[in-house]
C-alpha cells in the first residue's frame, strides 16, 4: 500500500494532512456543496437577466470553493508546513527555473537523512553542488555578525552546514565514491526576511540570499569551480538513485512532487 508520507517531503506531508481533512470534515464539505447546488437551483429558476445569472452562479460556487478550502487548510493543522512547502517551491524557481535547466542545472529534493532530518534541495551545476535549505520567515530575521537569527529560534547556519556535509558523506560513501564540495545555502521568503544590498550574504561558509531579489544576483551567488561534466553526471545520478530509495512505497503524485528540475 502507498504510504501516506515521504520521508523529507513538506509537500507530500501537507498533502496526506489535507487527504486526512477532507475525510474527517467530508459530511461539512458535503453540505456546502448540496448549499451551492441549492443556491444555484434558485438562480436558474428565478426570473434575472441571463448574464446576472450566470454571474451569480459562478460567485456562488467561488464561494463554495474557497469555503471548502478555507475548511480543509484549518482542518490540518499544518500552517506553518504549508508556508514552508510554499518556500519550497519558490526556491526551486529560483535556483533551478526553465533557464537553468537549459544551461545543465538540475535539481533533487527532500533527501532525508537519519539524526537530521530532510535537506529541502540538492542542486547539481556546471559550477558545482549546493545543499539549499528553504525558509518561509513571518517575524523578522536578523543578521548579528556572522550569525542568522530567525524567531523561532534554532541554528540555521547549523542546519545548512550539516545538511552539506551529510551529502557529501552520501557521496562520498556511495557507490562511485564520489569525492566533492557540498556548500550549505539558505533562501529566506516572506514578510520577515531581511532585506540583503548585494541579494546575498555569506556567513560563516554559508550562503544566505533573499529570495525576491536572489534571480537577479544568482549568476553570482551560484559561482564557482566547474564541475567537469562526468563528475555531475555522477553525482545527479547517485543522488537520484539515493531520492528515488527514498520514494519507494509513495504515492505516485508524491513521487512526481520530488522530480522537479531533475530532468529536464
Amino acid at each position: 500500500m502507498a504510504s501516506d508520507v515521504c520521508a523529507g517531503s513538506n509537500r507530500a506531508i501537507v498533502r496526506a494532512s489535507r487527504r486526512r481533512a477532507a475525510a474527517v470534515n467530508a459530511p461539512a464539505l458535503t453540505g456546502l456543496g448540496a448549499l451551492g447546488v441549492a443556491v444555484t437551483a434558485l438562480f436558474i429558476v428565478d426570473p434575472v437577466p441571463v448574464q446576472l445569472r450566470w454571474f451569480l452562479v459562478g460567485v456562488t460556487w467561488t464561494a463554495v470553493v474557497v469555503a471548502a478550502g478555507v475548511v480543509i487548510h484549518l482542518a490540518t493543522g499544518e500552517h506553518r508546513r504549508v508556508l514552508g512547502d510554499v518556500a519550497e517551491q519558490f526556491t526551486a524557481r529560483l535556483i533551478c527555473s526553465h533557464w537553468q535547466r537549459l544551461k545543465g542545472w538540475r535539481i533533487v529534493e527532500g533527501l532525508y537523512f537519519a539524526g537530521h532530518g530532510d535537506v529541502d534541495h540538492v542542486l547539481v551545476g556546471p559550477m558545482g553542488l549546493w545543499a539549499v535549505e528553504s525558509k518561509w520567515v513571518t517575524d523578522e530575521a536578523t543578521i548579528d555578525g556572522d550569525e542568522l537569527h530567525l524567531a523561532w529560534g534554532g541554528n540555521p547556519l547549523r542546519q545548512a552546514r550539516t545538511g552539506a556535509r551529510k551529502v557529501e558523506l552520501a557521496l562520498r560513501f556511495g557507490r562511485d565514491r564520489i569525492d566533492v564540495r557540498v556548500r550549505p545555502m539558505i533562501v529566506l521568503w516572506g514578510p520577515g526576511a531581511p532585506s540583503l544590498p548585494s541579494g546575498y550574504v555569506d556567513l560563516a561558509g554559508v550562503t544566505v540570499v533573499e529570495g525576491r531579489t536572489g534571480w537577479r544576483y544568482r549568476r553570482r551567488f551560484l559561482a564557482g569551480d566547474r564541475l567537469a561534466p562526468r563528475l555531475k553526471s555522477a553525482c545527479l545520478t547517485l543522488l537520484t538513485q539515493l531520492d528515488a530509495k527514498q520514494r519507494i512505497g509513495c504515492r505516485p503524485a508524491d513521487q512526481q512532487a520530488h522530480r522537479k528540475c531533475r530532468d529536464g
